[in-house]
Order: C-alpha cells, then sequence, then structure tokens
C-alpha cells in the first residue's frame, strides 16, 4: 500500500509490497504524488518493476560490465571513453553489489550524493555538469539493461531529476592575448606543441580530438582530416586551414612513421591538456582557460566574422544547436549589418541612419 503523508510543504510517498524493495518519493502537488503511486502499485502488481525472468541473478555491477564489453569501451583508446569508464568504476563500487530488482531511485540518489561528495584530483568540489556525467553514466548502462538485454522492465533512474547546470562562461582569446600566444609558441620552439595549440584555434576540435589523430585520418592535398571518432559518436571532417596546415605538414617532413600526428616519440600521442596547463601560467591568460577554450575561441572568430549558427555547429560538431547558441550574441553586429541592407534596398533606408548598431 501506499503512503502518503505531508512534510512541509512537499509530499512523500512511499510503497512498500512484499517481495518488492520499498520506495519513495516526495513531491510539490498531492495529485502528482497520488498519480506516482497508482503507477508504480500497477507496475509492481504487474511484474514490471525490478527485473524480469533469469534476471533475478543479475547485479548492477554484472550490467556495468556487460555494457562495457559489449560496447568495447575496455579497448577504446579515446579519452571521453575512458572517462565513462572511470565513471562507471565509480557506481560498481557504490552499488555493484546490488541486485537489479533491489535498485531503487532512493539508493541511486543517495549514491549519486556520495560521489557528489568525493573532491575533484585537484580537491575542489564537483559542480553539478560533472555530477550530471556521472548520472549519465549509469543512465546509458541502465537503458542498455533494459532496451537491449531485457533484464529490467523499469529503469528507475529515470525517475531521479538531474541537478540544474550552470549556464558558464564563454572565454575566449582577445586579439591581445591571441598574439601573446603565438609569440610564447614561437619562442619555445616546439614544433609539435605549436602545430596542436594552432590546429586547436582553427579546426575548433577538441584536444582529445587531436591527440588521438593519426596520419591516415589526414588529407594534406585538401587540407582536412577525419574523426572517425568524437564526443557524439559521429564521424566529424575537420578543416585544417592555414596557418594550421603549413604547420602539420611540417610534422609530416619529420614524422617517425605513420602513427600519431601529434607525438614527441612517434609512438603515444601529446597530452594536450596537461600540457597546456603546465605552460598557461607563463602566458598570463588566468588559471580558469582551459586547452578547451581554443575551441571557444574557434567558435567565437566565426561568430564574429558572419558564421551563422548552423556552419558554426557544423564546424563543431554539435548535434543541436543549444551549445552553439552561447556564440550568437558575438555576432549581433553582423546581423545589424543584414538587416540593415536588406532594409535599405526595400525601405530606402537614409545612408546617415545605417551601421548604428
Amino acid at each position: 500500500m501506499a503512503s502518503i503523508k505531508k512534510r512541509g510543504d512537499k509530499w512523500r510517498v512511499q510503497i512498500r509490497k512484499q517481495g518488492t524493495p520499498s520506495i519513495s518519493k516526495t513531491f510539490i502537488r498531492r495529485t502528482d504524488a497520488e498519480n506516482w503511486a497508482t503507477k508504480m502499485e500497477i507496475a509492481m502488481d504487474n511484474g514490471e518493476y525490478g527485473i524480469v525472468g533469469m534476471s533475478k541473478n543479475r547485479t548492477v555491477e554484472e550490467a556495468i560490465g556487460q555494457y562495457i564489453a559489449d560496447k568495447g569501451l575496455d579497448r577504446s583508446t579515446d579519452a571521453t571513453t575512458k572517462q565513462q569508464v572511470k565513471k562507471l568504476g565509480i557506481w560498481k563500487k557504490l552499488l555493484g553489489s546490488y541486485y537489479l530488482s533491489r535498485l531503487t531511485p532512493e539508493l541511486i540518489k543517495n549514491a549519486r550524493n556520495t560521489i557528489a561528495k568525493i573532491p575533484t584530483p585537484k580537491g575542489t568540489e564537483k559542480t553539478n555538469s560533472t555530477i550530471n556525467r556521472y548520472h549519465a553514466a549509469l543512465s546509458v548502462v541502465l537503458s542498455y539493461a533494459k532496451k537491449e538485454l531485457s533484464w529490467i522492465k523499469y529503469n528507475p533512474i529515470e525517475d531521479i531529476a538531474k541537478p540544474p547546470e550552470s549556464k558558464g562562461i564563454v572565454r575566449y582569446l582577445s586579439d591581445a592575448e591571441r598574439e601573446r600566444l603565438f609569440q610564447f609558441l614561437d619562442d619555445r620552439n616546439d614544433i609539435v606543441l605549436k602545430a596542436l595549440v594552432v590546429s586547436a584555434l582553427v579546426s575548433g576540435a577538441r584536444a582529445c580530438e587531436l591527440t588521438n589523430l593519426k596520419w591516415d585520418k589526414v588529407d594534406l592535398d585538401a587540407g582536412t582530416a577525419l574523426l572517425t571518432t568524437s564526443k557524439n559518436k559521429e564521424p566529424r571532417t575537420l578543416v585544417l586551414a592555414e596557418p594550421a596546415l603549413g604547420l602539420i605538414k611540417q610534422l609530416y617532413a619529420t614524422r617517425k612513421n605513420d602513427g600519431y600526428v601529434f607525438t614527441k616519440n612517434g609512438i603515444s600521442p601529446i597530452n594536450g591538456s596537461s600540457t597546456w596547463n603546465q605552460i598557461k601560467p607563463k602566458l598570463g591568460f588566468g588559471e580558469n582557460f582551459r586547452f578547451h577554450d581554443l575551441r571557444h575561441t574557434c567558435a567565437s572568430d566565426l561568430a564574429m566574422h558572419g558564421a551563422t549558427l548552423l556552419e558554426i555547429a557544423d564546424v563543431l560538431g554539435h548535434k543541436s544547436l543549444e551549445m552553439t547558441k552561447r556564440y550568437a550574441h558575438l555576432s549581433s553586429k553582423h546581423k545589424c549589418s543584414v538587416v540593415e541592407k536588406v532594409c535599405k534596398k526595400i525601405y530606402g533606408t537614409p545612408a546617415e541612419n545605417e551601421n548604428h548598431c
């Protein structure tokens, strides 16, 4: 039976049924609490809450292991995939011994709260965006267990809201900072580092996309590189325009083999973010300027020189325009120019009223 009690200004539902783990959830409105209680009781009665068939003995650890094996995540060299596996390892430590039939939204949320309290390598507190990446890592495993493996009919993580994320600040290089960066790279006389940094500025690629790039994916004649693995799991073509292309051609002339493009030993790629963090204090851009902000700089350059949101999204490999919209305000002057040209043609806007944006 479901128990619905008011606690402060919210309503808490708790459902206990023999042979099924107790579950609870809090709502702002009583009607929402009642509807959820009815939905969950029906699911329990129909055997749709928890596991089905032979899955009574399946654990969260088994689900995570099966997902990693089936998707080949343990064999991937992609940095983002490695981070995903690392996050799943944390979930496995906290919930791995639980049978899927015992996994409830409350258990998952408590484990997520524990993860949130684990300090980052820098000793700082985890942001909501980081916590949400942990949430997403477990969510995809449970979704796989439900849709692909048929181990569960109910995915408990679907009833857990993700914490809100801040919009964040789009940091990009000013003209003076760009000039200082190029002067620093010239003085350092490190062709691999310079080629990597300039390629990030020109192509808008992520650090891991560039450092995983191999020569067989580079077309020097066309000035392009094919990314077969990216963050959104879809192939993408990078445009390696000058001055990046010239630097990459220099790397090609001195390459030791046909392996990684950005490498010092010809065997393993350099760590772009780590190398950037080593030189960052010498640049004077501030502690918060990351290698990833070179990608932001590329997007900002495109926006301020008239590229549309669709064009910027295509260059960056964004699946939706939500991320790209952060650069929209940078192209406002260009939009003013376009609108004024059209209005002048249609309505004969006097020249003295132009360019007021």
